[in-house]
């Protein structure tokens, strides 16, 4: 909570912490340097790196401009709180003034890098409905101070005196909704993605190879000049098993210090009719949300989540384009009550009606879609490595070909749907599972689309758009999907709720 006697006055034009300027120069180095890396390695391959001064004297006034760059920067950017509206000005060869009003500012997020941290300040990021990506960066705020604006801003304040923020800030208080504990920590990581993770590995193998091929170490044919002992050591099953176990042990490990890095001392708090979720081991990161400007809520559980029993919770705010996971509010680790309580707060008194809804199957089209899709797909592989007498592949072939018919077994018994009067609700997943909720009111758009083999059937898929994305119903009968779309369309057309 904050203290009545640190209040700060955003009414004035005021200046980043010091540590902007620091800041702001590694960003331009960072930035030169992506620039300028393919001449950098041609340079160092040509060995002209410590020959020529001309480049010593190139790189010395490269610094000497970033530094200059990055002071009048730092002087030049102000920000301040007018007529209800966040203020920029900024600019170094030109001047540019930004102004966003508080009430299109969706989402208010904190990041804290290392070089934050040695300095006790944070990274400020405003998002607002009609970007693509933060419309607003504030590079190096104290702490208190950016707390104070992310609060001012999430309440909708509309008054920037000293005593009407004392009146309202300070009955801000911050309630711990949820805290990820070390022993979640570790059930999240074990229940990760690992076959990402071994992407990762593969491609990394990939990518060296490649590199050190262009370099004149050619490894395709060092293996290939290997290849009859590889041939030896690959019937013995022992060092297979090895190997197998090595790429195991490594994508846990990948998946363990990715989880530790990303989801270190999470905590969800409620703040007024707001989320605010802070994470984070070397770069500490602060998302903050509004309840009505929470589009969709998402809860899903992979096949490792669902044995550990723990959830991922995703809530989707409005935005310009479909929101990706990285711009979404993302939990980990969480129990089937802290999914409860979240949706609670989210829906207040509409919780009631989602539990009361019965959601039902799509139609068997949706299964026969996708058996008849792999079975266009394996068939004629099938038919070849059969009449061509290679066994191995066909059994290959075939057992793929099961896989995905469970798979696609699974996924339609998990597909189902149910629209309430202010909800609607969509179930899927194959191996986990998935939820997904989104309120009536908040659709943008409802649109009904067919293929020739779904019009044969009488069948229909409905898309219900909103300002982060869609939730889709498939595989329905097509007098329903109209009846739906009326429904939820009268539903928009009739409410004087905001969306935002």
């Amino acid at each position: 909570m904050m203290r009545k006697n640190n209040l700060q006055d955003f009414s004035i034009p005021t200046r980043q912490s010091t540590a902007a300027i620091i800041i702001i120069m590694i960003r331009f180095f960072k930035l030169m340097l992506r620039q300028f890396f393919p001449i950098f390695i041609l340079i160092f391959i040509n060995g002209k790196w410590a020959k020529t001064w001309g480049i010593l004297i190139a790189f010395s006034v490269l610094i000497f401009f970033g530094i200059i760059y990055s002071i009048v920067a730092f002087f030049r950017h102000r920000y301040f709180i007018k007529d209800s509206k966040l203020i920029v000005t900024k600019g170094v060869f030109k001047k540019t003034r930004l102004e966003i009003p508080l009430d299109r500012i969706q989402s208010v997020n904190f990041q804290q890098g290392i070089i934050h941290q040695l300095f006790d300040v944070v990274k400020l990021e405003m998002d607002t409905a009609g970007s693509a990506k933060n419309e607003m960066e504030l590079y190096a705020l104290e702490e208190e101070r950016a707390q104070q604006l992310s609060e001012i801003i999430l309440s909708h304040k509309k008054a920037t005196s000293k005593k009407d923020r004392e009146i309202n800030t300070s009955t801000q208080e911050r309630k711990r909704v949820f805290t990820l504990s070390l022993f979640q920590l570790f059930k999240v990581g074990i229940t990760e993605n690992h076959i990402r993770s071994g992407g990762v590995i593969l491609f990394f193998f990939i990518w060296l190879f490649d590199n050190l091929r262009e370099l004149g170490l050619d490894m395709y044919g060092r293996m290939e000049e290997y290849a009859p002992d590889a041939e030896q050591v690959s019937q013995n099953l022992f060092i297979v098993f090895m190997l197998i176990a090595l790429i195991v042990i490594v994508s846990l490990i990948i998946s363990m210090v990715r989880t530790v890095l990303k989801y270190f001392d999470l905590n969800m708090f409620r703040l007024a009719d707001g989320f605010v979720v802070k994470s984070g081991l070397l770069n500490k990161k602060e998302y903050a949300a509004k309840d009505r400007k929470i589009q969709m809520m998402e809860w899903s559980q992979n096949l490792l989540q669902s044995m550990a029993k723990i959830y991922e919770l995703t809530m989707k705010q409005a935005s310009s384009v479909q929101v990706s996971d990285k711009r979404a509010l993302k939990v980990v680790g969480l129990s089937k009550p802290d999914i409860e309580q979240t949706a609670a707060y989210i829906f207040k008194k509409l919780k009631q009606e989602i539990d009361r809804l019965v959601p039902k199957k799509v139609n068997g089209y949706y299964l026969l879609r996708r058996i008849l899709i792999a079975a266009y797909i394996f068939a004629p592989g099938m038919i070849a490595t059969l009449y061509l007498g290679i066994t191995p592949v066909t059994i290959i072939l075939t057992s793929l070909l099961l896989f995905i018919y469970f798979a696609s077994l699974l996924k339609y018994y998990k597909k189902k749907y149910a629209v309430g009067e202010n909800v609607v609700v969509v179930e899927g997943g194959t191996f986990g599972r998935r939820r997904e909720f989104a309120e009536v009111y908040k659709a943008q758009a409802v649109e009904i689309t067919t293929t020739p083999f779904q019009r044969r059937r009488k069948l229909a898929t409905l898309h219900l758009i909103n300002a982060s994305g869609a939730i889709i119903i498939p595989e329905i009968p097509f007098d329903e999907a109209l009846q739906l779309r009326d429904r939820i369309l009268y539903k928009v057309e009739s409410t004087k709720k905001s969306w935002m």
